[in-house]
């Protein structure tokens, strides 16, 4: 039996190792930390339960794709439900938008807010459909291995037709004219930690898929439910997941990766390895520098990264029905705040929010009668040079009182339980280059053939995954990439991988998803007051 080692338990890792499982390997992961998941982590404290990362949970049928290929339904290890609406956005002019894939009522809230923009969003939703298939099937989904995958003529077509070379917000302006509904279909690039004025535009099939495809989820006891999922079904397969257990070097003999060497000495071999840790960080630490090839210290030095995130984990006495599960509360100059914090490098004087409340729905997260507050505000990575010891305690009362001004009363007078987490908090934690949460970022030069590949071009059975990686971030866009790597993986050592991969496309949750608490029906029935 063929060993396979894999560094980091993330979800690039977890899902790789699932799949090279179902091939018939002997698989180890090995996790530094205490707990499995990367950012896809929990903070459990007096009886609040927090996501430490990622909150919004798209593209459902790529969950369910990879526990269908292991003879396992999704809906038995971890209960979903679809969110009405998708999230809430709130302007500084006090007006709000109910973003739903609800055709009806989201063509009534437009109606409401801009209704010269009625015609214009059914344009943006019938162009977007032919570019959604295009960029999920034609380029996510490919390896992009070589140059030559991007100059067939038939893959220049389809570049074209995605307005490659075009921004976010540039390819939005054409479709919409208010400019509350343009920070509603762009503000999506924060998800992958880039500005709409600089994402590429194939990044607006993101807001595409919240609005018509799949809409946004919400998994009961949050999306740390799926990595527990997902180690759950790595053991049941027979998985060696070893936890505390750092990773200082990948061996490399003759030219081939031949196992790792853990930070206390000892080695582990194995005929496959595969590194689920941040790109720039593990080609530095972890493999001797005649193995990296084109990246060198200078060239990783020089690679451009995502923003950072500073997040503020708030567990209250109270709680609050002004709001729903996902809100943004949009800055005065949403333009500036997004120069300020991607090109002028510094902190945000008017800092855009990202609000989640995942008690309005799940009491598995909050006490009776008491509820949990993520914050989450982009601010610039540790490239800025920013004092966080300085800047972390006033940074929190500006944010504190930014929340208590949109409605969140009495709030610092609620708090029973507070975390915070800086660009430095990245850093340490996960070994994120630069604190930048979301990774390598998304440029139109370091996507496609120019992001890090998944397979090292000077190594022989050294893989790479996660969301540095090609296609790039975003759970079930990493949970992608491990079935490209299958694949890759396959094509390198046939024999070692007597199972094809089948073909699914667009499989949906079959059972009814979990109940919503009562509480949160006032609030969606204040929520649809105060908009009209």
């Amino acid at each position: 039996m063929k060993r396979a080692i894999i560094v980091g338990a993330g979800v690039g890792g977890l899902t790789t190792g699932i799949r090279l499982l179902r091939q018939g390997f002997d698989v180890t992961i090995l996790e530094k930390n205490a707990r499995p998941g990367g950012r896809l982590g929990r903070i459990s404290q007096n009886g609040f339960t927090f996501d430490i990362g990622p909150t919004i949970l798209l593209m459902p049928d790529v969950f369910y794709e990879l526990f269908q290929e292991v003879g396992r339904n999704f809906d038995d290890y971890v209960e979903m439900a679809q969110l009405e609406p998708n999230y809430r956005l709130h302007y500084a002019d006090g007006s709000v938008l109910a973003s739903t894939p609800n055709l009806q009522r989201m063509l009534t809230e437009i109606q409401r807010l801009a209704p010269d923009d009625a015609a214009g969003y059914m344009k943006y939703l019938h162009d977007m459909y032919k570019r959604y298939q295009i960029a999920r099937y034609d380029f996510i989904e490919q390896p992009m291995l070589s140059p030559l995958e991007l100059l067939k003529p038939s893959k220049l077509k389809k570049l074209y037709q995605l307005h490659t070379l075009g921004n976010m917000y540039d390819d939005i302006k054409r479709y919409v004219q208010d400019e509350r509904l343009r920070m509603a279909l762009t503000f999506q690039s924060l998800y992958i930690g880039i500005g709409p004025f600089r994402a590429p535009s194939i990044y607006n099939v993101i807001g595409f898929m919240e609005l018509s495809y799949s809409g946004v989820w919400y998994p009961k006891g949050g999306y740390y439910a799926v990595a527990e999922a997902l180690v759950k079904v790595f053991r049941e397969m027979g998985g060696s997941l070893l936890t505390q257990t750092e990773v200082d070097e990948v061996l490399v003999e003759a030219g081939q990766a031949t196992g790792v060497r853990l930070v206390d000495g000892r080695e582990i071999r194995g005929d496959k390895v595969v590194v689920n840790a941040d790109f720039p960080q593990a080609m530095q630490r972890m493999l001797p520098k005649e193995a990296r090839g084109k990246y060198t210290d200078r060239k990783l030095q020089r690679m451009e990264q995502s923003c950072s995130t500073f997040m503020l984990y708030l567990g209250l006495n109270r709680q609050y029905d002004h709001v729903d599960v996902h809100n943004v509360f949009f800055s005065g100059d949403f333009q500036q705040n997004v120069e300020e914090i991607f090109e002028q490098n510094v902190m945000p004087t008017d800092p855009s929010l990202y609000v989640h409340t995942p008690s309005l729905i799940d009491d598995s997260v909050a006490p009776p009668g008491k509820s949990t507050l993520y914050v989450l505000v982009p601010v610039p990575n540790l490239s800025s040079g920013i004092d966080w010891a300085q800047e972390k305690e006033p940074f929190t009362q500006r944010i504190l009182q930014k929340l208590e001004q949109a409605g969140f009363d009495g709030l610092r007078d609620a708090i029973e339980f507070q975390a915070v987490f800086t660009p430095e908090s990245w850093k340490s934690s996960f070994h994120l280059q630069e604190g930048a949460a979301f990774g390598v970022a998304p440029t139109l030069t370091q996507s496609a053939y120019w992001r890090p590949s998944l397979k090292s071009k000077e190594v022989k059975n050294l893989y790479f995954v996660g969301a540095s990686t090609h296609p790039g971030g975003g759970v079930p866009i990493v949970m992608t990439a491990a079935r490209i790597l299958e694949g890759i993986m396959a094509e390198d050592d046939p024999q070692a991988f007597p199972v094809t991969l089948p073909s699914f496309r667009g499989l949906v949750p079959q059972q009814a998803p979990f109940a919503f608490r009562e509480q949160a029906a006032p609030a969606s029935e204040k929520n649809q007051q105060m908009n009209q």
